[in-house]
Formats: C-alpha cells, structure tokens, sequence
C-alpha cells in the first residue's frame, strides 16, 4: 500500500523504491529498479469524499522480464457422459499451471 496524500506515506514492509506522486488528478507510482518479487497486479485508487466510496481501477499487471521461462502443465477434463449424448455441443476444460511468465495465449 502507497498512498498519495502528500505522497510520503507507504505501507509497512514496503521497500523505498515505490514512489507514489500526484499532478492536480493524475496519481503515478513508480518501481524504481523492480525485482522479481515486485511482480503483482497494481491497483489504483481514488477516495470520493462527496459520495463516501472508494473506486478502483481495473489493475495493471508487472511481470519483471529477463527471469527464465517455466512451460505449462496441461491437464484435460473431458466432459461428463451425460454431456456427449446430449446433441448439443460439449466443453473440454483445460487448467494449466506452473507456468513464466505469467501471461500467454492459448
């Protein structure tokens, strides 16, 4: 947690390389020099004081590159008996893990 009230409070644990700043209604944080530990989804958000709420934005995802590559487990559940009489189309599941980095497509 970095927070922007003034831009000098962080959270506890939080190294000095994260740096929150603020332009009129711009807010930025910055990862100076980012380790592989510092890979996570970033989420910003706002406090509403006229409607009490806070609203957060969709996230942005870090992944530091450079890290070697890890290929995928691939494990297939094929779809219920019940599922492949019915004339209607049926659904393969795939669940694939242990993979770097994290983002690929299928």
């Amino acid at each position: 947690f970095v927070h922007c009230d003034g831009c000098s409070s962080r959270g506890e644990g939080i190294p000095n390389r994260f740096t929150a700043t603020r332009s009129g209604t711009t807010g930025t944080l910055t990862i100076t020099n980012a380790q592989v530990e510092d890979e996570a989804y970033y989420y910003c958000g706002s406090w509403n004081s006229a409607d009490n709420v806070f609203t957060f934005g969709s996230g942005t995802q870090l992944t530091v590159s450079g890290q070697p590559t890890v290929s995928p487990s691939v494990q297939v559940f094929a779809p219920s008996q019940e599922e492949i009489r019915s004339p209607n189309p049926y659904t393969l599941v795939c669940l694939i893990t242990g993979f770097y980095p994290p983002a690929f497509l299928v």
